[in-house]
């Protein structure tokens, strides 16, 4: 019979790391080479592979921001006294966010003592409460967590995030609140992390080039030592629950036992020189022999006997040594071994196979096997398993269940008796896009690269209705008006409408070759479909008789969003216009197009071809008056005279990725690349009211942190209740309350107002062309340049009328 006990993580407390020496290296018995360049050792698996190849570089970190903040204060010093109008009134909370980081990250799932689990998504740690199915969030972080560690006597959680100089929370499951922040040792990010058997110390891994491994005394916030730890990825990092001064790490053709030297220190003539006790670390490499060969270790734990090591390889088997010397191998999984947690008397593993396996204390005997199939989920489940037999990422147990994270995003909770609950599940691995709120329900629909169309339940429940895979990945999705259809659109130039409740095809076209980028229904009958792609064309639908009637060209770039009028009788379509190294100055142009009234567009809406105005290249348009008198049916458009303050100052041309406005016309949300969420007051305009002359006043805000990297969208639910967003890379899809005057509680730490803040977000001269400043040394792109609201630009859009009907493509089934 399986022993559900818990392995006591403190056995033998030893004195900790001395602090009075911190070494800058390691003493490593054998030479790195060796350790990596063997001819014999096996390739990669395709997983493993993949996730070595992700670079968690950032183009701007968000140390970055206060200097670029900066640089646009002291250009605008001029004008810097001027008062701007406030931030709006209703706020912003974060209630619940769908997903789990389970793609690149393992050993990042704990029980908390009182039974709540923990783990992370995106920039956000969650503690989540079991049976009431809500989240309490950590939101200290501001770009992706990499790894989590809880403490092994109190309910402390330690997580390491991605950062030029990558931070590590110490924080409190109970009260939220930071307790020790660590930082200046690692950079791009912290991989791995583990607490000392006495709860003391904390061991971490960077990403940096030498993989460092860093010795804390992390309630004082002190480094005790430091060493290089291997050229190669390490992937897991776990301190003997015997001995604080040992340790071992394991990873891309890796493993290695640390232990505390002598004494460690540099000097001048020789690498090493061994002098007082304290300080550095010692390595071994694990010695082989005959017993077996060097392999790709991924999971790691340490026996009941102090000098026992078991690892788990990329081969599926269990490599068991004793102090540095392989004794023998089991196969235990079909596949590599990505996860193993300890036991009183025995182990736990999970593999790629999705198979979780109960063990006796030597591997001698495999007790019980769980298989993590669709057909085993209890009905309490929250959402539905994508496929069966998911890889495993992280594996922990506590409370009389089996805790599981996959590779897939999904937490589920075994019972020792079999049934499987399914308790959080996200997108997998590939940037979430696509985003499109119900009309009349708490539903949302999204849709990602990795292949997926989802439907989700907003009100309490939190979970997912349904899931289809896709041919494609896709990045746009949209409602029928009535809710009864979903159009989305695919990376390949194909779209497909779908029925909302069950996902089958209705229809699909295939008329363009790059990728739909956007995808709207027309109001009230939804009788007209607009489908924007990278072809450089918008594609007009009759949808009663599937009918493509009317193509949009003329734009000189690809399409990012589109509109329609509350008449449908304009979609507002807004391209991206090229860079023109000329002149010196971006451009960025809306164009409404006439398409559903046969005709050109309107003089005033034509492009001025007749060359610069003023002599600074911008071109004259009188068509911003015409779009603020248009009623829109809804406004999803990033530029435009309504919304033309939301762009950061020191933002690149592509930085904004997607607004919304509410149906009240008073709160306009805005997502961008730095990974904030934004609430202005509508609509956004530049300048003064009591100075109009002076264009570039930037609006004011209340900024949110929740999203790591790029927020890819944003939408309002139909009642303007809540906001959906969704990240890029992070997968997250987010879902904030919308907090209204006399409702709000105290300042949250995810708020940010500009108007309060010393370093106002915003403040900067705009105009369609204008001098470049001298860039931020971290930022390679170009500055944007944004359109005067008085001179806009428009391009005349060509509309061509269909007389014969294409073919339909026939109706795809589901895979």
């Amino acid at each position: 019979m399986a022993c559900w006990k818990q392995h006591p993580r403190s056995l033998r407390i030893s004195a900790c790391f001395s602090r009075g020496v911190s070494a800058e290296g390691g003493s490593d018995s054998y030479s790195e080479e060796s350790d990596s360049d063997l001819s014999d050792v096996p390739e990669l698996d395709s997983d493993i592979e993949q996730e070595t190849q992700i670079n968690y570089d950032r183009q701007v970190y968000k140390e970055d921001l206060p200097q670029l903040k900066q640089q646009s204060k002291e250009k605008n010093h001029a004008v810097s006294f001027l008062k701007r109008e406030k931030a709006p009134e209703d706020s912003l909370k974060l209630q619940f966010i769908h997903g789990y980081r389970g793609y690149d990250c393992r050993n990042n799932l704990f029980y908390t003592q009182a039974g709540e689990v923990v783990y992370h998504i995106a920039a956000v740690a969650v503690v989540y409460n079991r049976q009431q199915h809500s989240q309490r969030l950590y939101l200290g972080h501001d770009d992706d967590i990499l790894s989590l560690t809880i403490h092994p006597v109190k309910d402390y959680v330690a997580t390491g995030q991605v950062g030029r100089d990558a931070a590590i929370h110490v924080w409190d499951t109970q009260t939220l609140k930071c307790l020790s922040l660590l930082k200046g040792q690692h950079q791009r990010g912290v991989c791995a992390l583990d607490f000392s058997a006495d709860g003391k110390c904390l061991v971490s891994v960077g990403l940096d080039d030498f993989h460092s491994i860093v010795f804390w005394d992390w309630k004082k916030g002190e480094k005790i030592a430091t060493t290089r730890g291997h050229k190669d990825k390490i992937f897991v990092v776990k301190c003997n629950p015997h001995h604080v001064d040992r340790l071992v790490t394991v990873g891309i053709k890796h493993i290695k036992f640390w232990q505390q030297a002598e004494g460690v220190n540099f000097s001048k003539s020789n690498k090493y020189s061994w002098s007082t006790p304290g300080g550095g670390f010692t390595s071994k490499r694990g010695i082989f022999g005959s017993v077996g060969k060097l392999e790709t270790m991924m999971c790691v734990s340490y026996g009941r006997m102090e000098d026992l090591v078991f690892s788990g390889a990329a081969t599926g088997d269990i490599f068991i040594w004793k102090d540095v010397l392989l004794l023998k191998t089991v196969k235990a999984h079909d596949g590599p071994v990505f996860a193993m947690y300890a036991l009183d008397k025995g182990f736990v593993t999970g593999g790629k196979d999705g198979i979780v396996e109960l063990w006796d204390d030597m591997f001698e005997r495999c007790l019980k096997t769980y298989a993590i199939k669709r057909a085993a989920l209890s009905t309490s489940s929250k959402g539905l398993l994508l496929e069966d037999n998911p890889s495993i990422r992280a594996i922990t147990l506590g409370h009389g269940h089996i805790l599981v994270g996959t590779k897939n995003g999904e937490i589920l909770e075994i019972d020792k008796n079999g049934p499987m609950t399914l308790l959080i599940q996200g997108h997998m691995e590939g940037e979430v896009w696509g985003l499109a709120a119900h009309p009349r329900l708490p539903v949302c629909a999204t849709v990602s690269d990795d292949k997926t169309l989802r439907i989700w339940e907003l009100s309490s429940q939190h979970r997912m209705l349904a899931v289809r895979k896709l041919k494609k990945g896709g990045r746009c999705c949209a409602f029928s008006p009535d809710g009864k259809a979903l159009a989305v659109g695919l990376n390949d130039g194909s779209f497909l409408v779908v029925n909302a409740d069950t996902v089958e095809d209705m229809v699909s076209f295939h008329h363009r070759k790059e990728m739909i980028s956007d995808i709207k229904f027309s109001k009230d009958t939804g009788k007209y479909l607009a489908v924007a792609s990278h072809d450089n064309f918008v594609d007009i639908y009759n949808v009663l008789t599937s009918k493509r009637v009317g193509i949009c060209k003329g734009a000189s770039s690809y399409i990012t969003h589109i509109d329609w009028d509350s008449r449908a009788r304009h979609p507002l379509i807004q391209p991206k216009i090229p860079i023109s190294q000329e002149r010196g100055f971006d451009c960025l142009a809306q164009s409404p197009a006439w398409s559903l009234l046969g005709q050109p567009p309107p003089p005033e809406c034509r492009q001025d071809r007749r060359g610069p105005v003023h002599g600074r290249g911008q071109f004259s348009g009188k068509g911003v008056g015409l779009i603020e008198k248009i009623e829109w049916d809804a406004w999803t458009c990033v530029l435009g005279p309504t919304c033309e303050g939301i762009w950061p100052v020191h933002s690149d041309v592509t930085d904004v990725n997607a607004a919304s406005l509410t149906k009240d016309h008073s709160l306009l949300a805005t997502g961008d690349d730095f990974g904030f969420v934004k609430l202005f007051s509508y609509p956004v305009k530049w300048g003064h009211r009591h100075f109009p002359a002076l264009q570039g006043q930037h609006a004011r805000f209340k900024k949110y942190v929740g999203h790591s990297a790029h927020v890819t969208n944003v939408r309002w639910l139909h009642n303007d209740s809540v906001l959906l967003t969704v990240g890029g890379a992070d997968t997250a899809l987010m879902i904030w309350t919308r907090e209204f005057v006399g409702t709000q509680e105290s300042k949250l730490v995810d708020s940010e107002e500009s108007d309060t803040d010393a370093e106002e977000d915003g403040g900067e001269p705009s105009a369609l062309c204008r001098p470049r400043l001298p860039p931020h040394p971290l930022l390679h792109h170009r500055k944007p340049t944004l359109l005067l609201s008085r001179v806009f630009l428009f391009e005349a859009m060509t509309v061509t009328l269909l007389e014969k009907r294409p073919s339909i493509t026939p109706p795809r089934s589901m895979l």
